[in-house]
């Protein structure tokens, strides 16, 4: 490869990654590691069927998070169906773009009967997270036996059965708009028995919602190429 034609791809391509970690620092909404406080996360339970809840332990915030850092963690309990929710404050929207939403968690659930889900309100309704771009859904709720409520957990994709560890998550929410508000809700479930061990059965640190850097494809590209003309004309 001509040492000018190198130098010029390598330029264009640092500047287009310059520009894309602008556009992303520029465009993050919302980011809360938890170090200082609990962020404003608000954590309660919704069970309209179990009768017994002096067993249910609701999200708590402590040094469960990655590396033993702050963060919030959920235990599972016997005597549900039974979900425990963990929810953001309200996040407004400055800009109309795409947006992503990514975290840091580790989970440790009963596949096909305990689970989490991410829940995401655009505008006060909300809807369940699907479109995953990095370490989405492995499991589904089965729905053999009804927990018996409407809006419950049945047949839903979840995080489960164990991650092995933290791993990092990034959904894409798509396109919000100006003066949107949206709100995260962490959904972990449980049914009637079995809690699998060890607990916590989900910890969440690290949260950010931020407009996907449109230049990562071209950056992407152009390093691509630089590689193939220079094993080429070696």
């Amino acid at each position: 490869m001509n040492s000018t034609y190198r130098i010029f791809v390598c330029l264009a391509a640092s500047l287009l990654c310059f520009a894309s970690i602008a556009k992303l620092e520029a465009g993050t909404i919302h980011s809360e590691d938890f170090e200082a406080d609990d962020g404003g996360y608000i954590a309660f339970v919704l069970n309209p069927l179990a009768k017994d809840m002096t067993e249910v332990a609701p999200w708590t915030y402590g040094a469960t998070g990655l590396g033993g850092s702050n963060g919030w963690s959920v235990d599972g309990a016997g005597g549900g169906p039974f979900e425990q929710l963990l929810r953001s404050p309200k996040i407004e929207v400055d800009a109309t773009d795409q947006y992503i939403l990514e975290f840091d968690h580790s989970y440790n659930f009963e596949p096909q009967w305990d689970g989490g889900v991410v829940m995401v309100a655009v505008n006060d309704v909300f809807t369940q997270v699907t479109s995953w771009l990095q370490n989405g859904y492995n499991d589904v709720m089965q729905d053999g036996d009804d927990w018996g409520y409407a809006g419950d957990m049945n047949n839903l994709p979840t995080f489960a059965p164990n991650s092995g560890g933290f791993v990092h998550s990034v959904a894409d929410l798509g396109t919000l708009n100006a003066g949107d508000t949206i709100e995260i809700r962490f959904r972990g479930g449980w049914d009637w028995g079995f809690i699998q061990e060890p607990q916590p059965n989900w910890a969440i640190d690290n949260v950010s919602v931020s407009v996907i850097p449109e230049p990562t494809t071209a950056i992407l590209g152009l390093l691509s190429l630089l590689g193939l003309l220079g094993f080429r004309r070696k």
